[in-house]
């Protein structure tokens, strides 16, 4: 589920831009433009027309972080990017891509509308006219109610780009009581990556309502990837202090990522006192994951000093895959002695 999730953040930003108008949709092919006053309607008349073919539409876009990657959507073939990365200042949307095959719904594409589409070879209809909230429904009554389960995980994506606020009820809903593992946490994902303060005020009230193996497989990653201020600290708090060895394991193994130099401290202290080995070795090394500033020091200090043989070996297999010459140094007085 998370490799599946992390292919739609390369292309589906999700960052609202009120008040702004998006740029025309950069297309390849053949396009034809659609005004539509009734989505329900122009959807019966979709699945009405055989054989296969692509229907598209944008929407205001949920307010969160954008990776702003240029993109390609080839449609039948997915999303491809390129050049530049960082934020990217002109407007854009939500844009869905949804095809049709003999009445049924085949592929489902979310991504931004400043997104190069390329539909040779294939029939496309952008709609026109569309609103945000009539969009939400029929991607929740439609995708995310469907029994196909990549097109129930595809419609928590595009549920969780559309500038709704009942879009993060409904997440934080699928992602504590649905029977289906892979659904929970894409909901619990989406949560982190689109939904910012209101997407972390939810991953916390999920934190004390959720099965062990859900948090330490999905909660904590969500906070990983959150832009909410608070939840790099939250991720500290659970590496240091939650009562499940494999949710402190898997919070050591993001800290590192997400939680800056305020991480040296947390994985230090988890190395010396933590009572699980597995939890240290974790902890080994979220150290070598660290700018080589902090983490170099604080793997020579393991490796000098802690009583655990498998610890030490993992510190300095650590640092001998960095190269540092702080490293070399302690090795070569290793050889010395």
């Amino acid at each position: 589920m998370i490799r599946r999730a992390l292919q739609w953040v390369v292309c589906l930003v999700v960052a609202g831009q009120a008040g702004l108008v998006a740029a025309p949709i950069e297309t390849l092919g053949s396009v034809e433009h659609r005004p539509v006053a009734d989505l329900d309607a122009a959807w019966q008349e979709a699945l009405a027309q055989p054989g296969m073919h692509w229907v598209g539409w944008t929407v205001d876009a949920s307010s969160g972080r954008r990776a702003g990657f240029e993109c390609r959507v080839v449609l039948g073939k997915g999303h491809q990017s390129w050049g530049r990365a960082g934020h990217s200042p002109e407007p854009f949307e939500t844009l869905l891509l949804v095809e049709v095959t003999d009445g049924r719904v085949s592929e489902v594409q979310v991504t931004e509308s400043n997104c190069l589409i390329d539909a040779r070879g294939t029939e496309l209809v952008l709609w026109s006219g569309i609103s945000t909230a009539d969009s939400y429904r029929w991607v929740d009554r439609t995708l995310v109610t469907s029994g196909d389960a990549d097109h129930r995980e595809d419609g928590l994506a595009a549920l969780a780009a559309h500038r709704v606020e009942r879009a993060t009820d409904r997440l934080e809903d699928l992602a504590e009581v649905d029977p289906v593992e892979d659904v929970r946490h894409a909901a619990i994902f989406w949560l982190g990556e689109a939904r910012g303060a209101e997407g972390y005020a939810a991953l916390r009230r999920l934190e004390s309502r959720l099965a062990v193996d859900d948090i330490a497989e999905a909660l904590v990653f969500a906070y990983s990837i959150s832009e909410a201020p608070e939840a790099p600290q939250r991720l500290l708090d659970l590496a240091r202090d939650h009562r499940a060895s494999e949710v402190r394991e898997q919070a050591l193994f993001w800290v590192a990522q997400a939680a800056g130099e305020r991480a040296t401290e947390t994985l230090e202290r988890a190395v010396a006192e933590d009572p699980e080995s597995e939890v240290r070795e974790a902890a080994v090394f979220g150290l070598s994951q660290l700018p080589a500033e902090q983490g170099i020091p604080a793997l020579i200090r393991v490796a000098r000093t802690h009583q655990d043989p498998e610890v030490v070996e993992q510190a300095f297999f650590w640092l001998g895959e960095s190269g540092d010459p702080r490293a070399l140094e302690l090795f070569a007085e290793i050889l010395r002695r």
